[in-house]
C-alpha cells in the first residue's frame, strides 16, 4: 500500500498527538440537555481507537465534531495538521451508510476525492486502480453499485475514504448493517490493510468484539450527556489472526469492556435521576 496516499502534511513524530479533544461540550438545537459532556481525549499517530456506548450517548454526534460537521459548543479540538477551527476536509469520514453514488462505477466512485482536490481524472483513475486488487476489487472497476453485495459496497465507500490521503480516518458503524460471516471476514481484511498503512483511525461501534479486535485503545462514553466513562486497553499483538478471538486474553477484554459499558450505564442513570430532582 503506498505510504504516499497520506499527504496531509507529512507524518508526525510519535510524541505528537494526532488528535486531541479537550473539555469540549455540544449542546443540541433547542434542547436543553447536553448532547456531549466535557470529553477530553488524546489519540497518539498510527492508533487505532474505539468509542463505545449506548445508542444516543452522542458518539456519532462526537465524530461528526471530528469531521468538521458540526460545531462543539464549547471546548477545544485539535487535529494534527489542521488550521484551528477548520476541520473539514482535514480527515477522511466513513459515515454509516455507503452513500455509493449508483450512477458511478466502483471506479469513479472511488476517486471523488481526488476529483474535489482537482486531481486529473485520468491520472485518479490510474491511482486508485492499482489499490483495487488490495481492497479486493480486481476486476469490479466498471461495475455499478446495485450489482455489489453489503461487504464489497464498504470496501468502496473505505477506498473512497483512503483515497482522501487524510492520516486520520473516522469511521462511523461502517459493518453495522452487514452480516456477521461478511462482517468477520471484513474485521480481518481491515485489521491487516491499516496495519499495513499505519493510519489513525477512530471507530464508532455498538460491537464490543469489534472493537476488542480491532483497537489498541477502547473509549467506554457514559449515556447522555455523553462523556469518556473508562478506557480499555487492549494487550493483543500485531498483526491480530481472527483465531484470537478465542483467546483468553481476548475474552478479558470483552469482558471488561462489558463491566464497564455497564457502569457507564449504571453512573449515567444515577446522574439522569439527580438532575430530575
Amino acid at each position: 500500500m503506498p505510504m504516499s496516499l497520506f499527504n496531509a502534511g507529512g507524518s508526525d513524530p510519535p510524541s505528537v498527538a494526532i488528535l486531541q479533544l479537550s473539555h469540549l461540550f455540544r449542546r443540541a438545537h433547542n434542547e436543553p440537555l447536553l448532547a456531549l459532556e466535557n470529553v477530553s481525549l488524546t489519540v497518539a499517530p498510527g492508533e487505532f481507537v474505539s468509542i463505545v456506548g449506548a445508542s444516543g450517548c452522542g458518539k456519532s454526534t462526537l465524530l461528526r465534531l471530528l469531521a468538521g460537521l458540526d460545531q462543539p459548543t464549547s471546548g477545544e479540538l485539535c487535529i494534527s495538521g489542521a488550521p484551528p477551527g477548520q476541520l473539514l476536509g482535514a480527515s477522511g469520514y466513513m459515515p454509516q451508510r455507503d452513500l455509493l453514488m449508483p450512477w458511478r462505477s466502483v471506479l469513479d466512485n472511488a476517486i471523488v476525492a481526488l476529483e474535489y482536490a482537482s486531481i486529473p481524472r485520468r491520472q485518479a483513475r490510474e491511482r486508485a486502480s492499482a489499490l483495487l486488487p488490495t481492497f479486493g476489487l480486481a476486476g469490479f472497476e466498471d461495475a455499478y453499485p446495485a450489482a455489489l453485495s453489503g461487504g464489497m459496497r464498504q470496501r468502496v465507500s473505505l477506498l473512497r475514504t483512503i483515497m482522501t490521503g487524510k492520516r486520520l480516518l473516522l469511521l462511523d458503524e461502517p459493518f453495522g448493517a452487514l452480516d456477521a460471516i461478511t462482517r468477520a471476514e471484513l474485521h480481518e481484511w481491515l485489521n491487516n490493510l491499516l496495519t499495513e498503512l499505519k493510519a489513525t483511525v477512530i471507530l464508532v461501534t455498538h460491537d464490543l468484539e469489534e472493537a476488542a479486535y480491532l483497537s489498541d485503545t477502547v473509549y467506554v462514553m457514559s449515556d447522555r450527556p455523553g462523556h469518556i466513562a473508562d478506557s480499555v486497553p487492549i494487550p493483543l499483538p500485531r498483526p491480530r489472526p481472527y483465531q484470537i478471538i478465542s483467546s483468553i486474553t481476548f475474552t478479558a477484554c470483552k469482558h471488561q469492556l462489558l463491566d464497564a459499558l455497564r457502569q457507564a450505564h449504571h453512573t449515567g442513570a444515577v446522574a439522569m435521576l439527580g438532575r430530575d430532582r
